[in-house]
């Protein structure tokens, strides 16, 4: 819901193309930008419109307004902070008045997240805080930031509560168990939504 309405989404870093092939699917025009040949290649077979390049070259080699929607999902924590804040400039720099730039990664506030499976992928540089990337926008000049949690561990692989009825003690362990589960399993993901 995000790219209704736009004319031209590009999706950088796109791996195998699932949301260029959504989108497509939702009419709405999008291709990717990736530099991995094997999936430049499926995307190819899928007949999605896709171009070999860095991202941020090929961000940067645009006409202000070729496109109106940019994504960048699961980026930023490959990207030294420097060129997270590259990104997101020339970001604002391309897209028109009312264009949406989304950035989505590993949300560090959940330490299971954060911590254990963040290391996982070797490519991984550093988790980039929320507030972080949503002060970057911010400041870059993009005037409606929203950080939007995603990813939620699902119930059965969070500490138990005890649940109502327990009495005092009860409750108030909850209230405990319920903090750590916010700290240990909080969303897995957040995604970053900026509107020029």
């Amino acid at each position: 819901e995000l790219f209704a309405g736009c004319r031209r989404v590009v999706d950088l870093g796109c791996g195998r193309g699932e949301l260029v092939q959504l989108l497509a699917e939702a009419g709405i025009d999008a291709y990717g930008v990736e530099l991995n040949e094997d999936f430049v290649d499926l995307m190819r077979e899928k007949g999605l419109e896709v171009v070999r390049e860095d991202a941020l070259q090929h961000l940067a080699g645009l006409e202000e307004g070729a496109v109106d929607g940019i994504v960048a999902s699961h980026v930023v924590e490959h990207l030294p902070p420097h060129v997270v804040s590259s990104l997101v400039s020339t970001a604002w720099d391309r897209l028109p008045p009312g264009g949406v730039l989304v950035m989505e990664t590993p949300n560090p506030e959940s330490l299971v997240a954060g911590s254990v499976n963040f290391h996982r992928d070797p490519t991984h540089l550093r988790p980039v805080h929320p507030d972080t990337l949503a002060f970057i926008c911010e400041s870059t000049g993009f005037a409606d930031v929203e950080i939007r949690r995603l990813s939620p561990v699902p119930d059965t692989e969070r500490l138990p509560l005890q649940g109502p009825g327990a009495g005092p003690l009860g409750d108030h362990l909850d209230r405990v168990v319920q903090r750590l589960n916010d700290l240990l399993y909080g969303f897995q993901d957040y995604a970053v939504v900026a509107r020029r």
